[in-house]
């Protein structure tokens, strides 16, 4: 009985590993040629909704990333907006004049086109800024992106001085938050 036992269980285990092999093979192959197949959306700019307020947002830690910067403004700059109201807003962690200056400056050289760049930062201000406790995260905790956002969310929401400050209708259709290192296309939207 083990002989035969034998003689079977090298061709049956051959086999399954041959079949097991192929399957990857195969799965490897398909997904190749899909990822190499894939068509990138396009907007069709007849049948873009218009008049939505979206905001734009980006993070920054200058003293990390001040180099994003320049390429970031100058893609907005470039960005397509569809007939949208497009508020871009840069999320400063230390309040940095550098990020002042390059935002004061965009915002000269583009007013004519109706685009602006709204600078927040949360420097100095105690309650956007929680200090880390444990393993939790905290809603405003310093130094984090997410405490950043929220922070930033929270002052438009909650605070009618900042909405007068930013000059925006907190009422927004579409929010999109951006890492300092990501430069959108132009016809991002």
């Amino acid at each position: 009985f083990a002989p035969l036992v034998l003689s079977v269980a090298g061709p049956v285990a051959f086999y399954m590993a041959w079949t097991y092999f192929a399957a990857g093979v195969f799965w490897q192959a398909l997904y190749v040629y899909r990822s190499l197949n894939l068509v990138r959306a396009t907007p069709d700019p007849d049948k873009m909704p218009t008049g939505l307020n979206v905001f734009l947002a980006t993070t920054i830690v200058p003293s990390r990333e001040i180099g994003y910067l320049d390429k970031k403004l100058r893609s907005f700059a470039e960005l397509q907006t569809y007939g949208n109201r497009v508020t871009f807003w840069v999320l400063d962690e230390e309040n940095d004049a550098r990020v002042v200056q390059s935002i004061a400056e965009f915002n000269s050289r583009h007013a004519a086109e109706g685009r602006r760049v709204i600078h927040v930062s949360r420097k100095d201000i105690e309650k956007y800024n929680e200090a880390p406790e444990g393993n939790a995260f905290k809603p405003f905790q310093a130094r984090q992106k997410g405490g950043n956002i929220n922070a930033w969310l929270d002052q438009l929401m909650s605070d009618e001085e900042a909405r007068l400050r930013f000059g925006v209708d907190p009422a927004y259709d579409i929010v999109t938050f951006m890492d300092a290192d990501h430069v959108p296309a132009p016809d991002f939207y």
